[in-house]
């Protein structure tokens, strides 16, 4: 489905706030494009049948005559413009007026926030293989069971002290 936004408050909620794990698409058009008006219903039609089954895109109409301040904002210099964000983040942008460039750049998008996803979970594994690594060399060296003696070890250890004060005697 399509959204068009109509208030900056508007704006604000459902795409500056916005929490979920969707791919936002911002498409910036021109009241007095019609190109632009053509484009609407093909990607319209290509998110319902793709996605929105699934909840995984949002797309959002921004007239820039209505909102010229939010179209400064994301640089937009020619129309039909589409900026893709992901978790509020730009991931691509699209100038122009092809479905098929359009599904290619969307794709891509996907794809980025995909790896950018992957990356972090896989930072945080080395990062906490390499904090386990660092253990040894914090504790000092623990190839000998003397750094974590268990209660064999320590009963072990206590008699051979008493034996050895006992033969003292």
């Amino acid at each position: 489905m399509v959204t068009r936004i109509k208030t900056d408050v508007e704006f604000q909620t459902k795409v500056l706030e916005d929490l979920s794990d969707d791919i936002l698409i911002l498409s910036f058009l021109s009241l007095n494009c019609g190109i632009c008006k053509m484009m609407i219903p093909k990607i319209e039609r290509f998110v319902d049948d793709q996605f929105n089954a699934r909840g995984k895109v949002q797309v959002f109409t921004i007239y820039i005559e209505e909102f010229s301040h939010i179209a400064e904002e994301y640089e937009v210099r020619d129309v039909p413009y589409f900026v893709y964000l992901k978790n509020r983040v730009i991931v691509n942008t699209y100038v122009g007026n092809k479905l098929e460039s359009f599904i290619k750049v969307f794709e891509e998008t996907k794809r980025t926030a995909r790896e950018r996803k992957n990356k972090k979970i896989t930072n945080r594994k080395v990062s906490f293989h390499a904090a386990v690594q660092s253990i040894p060399s914090i504790l000092g060296d623990t190839e000998s069971a003397e750094y974590a003696p268990d209660d064999k070890n320590q009963d072990n250890a206590t008699k051979n002290d008493e034996a050895g004060s006992s033969k003292k005697s």
